[in-house]
């Protein structure tokens, strides 16, 4: 059985839209699981207790949003954390949930 150029597009066409979209599909979800780390560093940060403002250092670049901020060089690039710091992030967060006991209901 000899397939037409039409039929075969159209199979070539669809097994790279497939695969397309499979890959946009894990993106979503690498994606999720970036969002829920950062929205669990938000939830920490909001239920942290207040910080008096004569209690900060002169220098914001020493205080605790330095690991999470962008650094400015002297080629004026910024450096972002490195994807081991991102990572144990994560690693951190997925045991935390994963570890952590189911709330109960009351």
């Amino acid at each position: 059985m000899r397939l037409s150029r039409k039929t075969l597009f159209a199979i070539v066409l669809s097994l790279v839209g497939a695969i397309t979209f499979a890959r946009l599909g894990f993106w979503q979800l690498s994606r999720l699981a970036e969002r829920r780390a950062y929205n669990a560093h938000l939830e920490e940060r909001l239920a942290a207790p207040p910080v008096v403002v004569t209690s900060l250092s002169a220098d914001s670049g020493t205080g605790h949003y330095a690991a999470s901020a962008p650094v400015e060089s002297s080629t004026s690039r910024r450096r972002w954390p490195s994807p081991a710091a991102v990572d144990k992030a994560r690693r951190a967060f997925t045991c935390s949930r994963r570890c952590a006991s189911p709330a109960t209901p009351s």
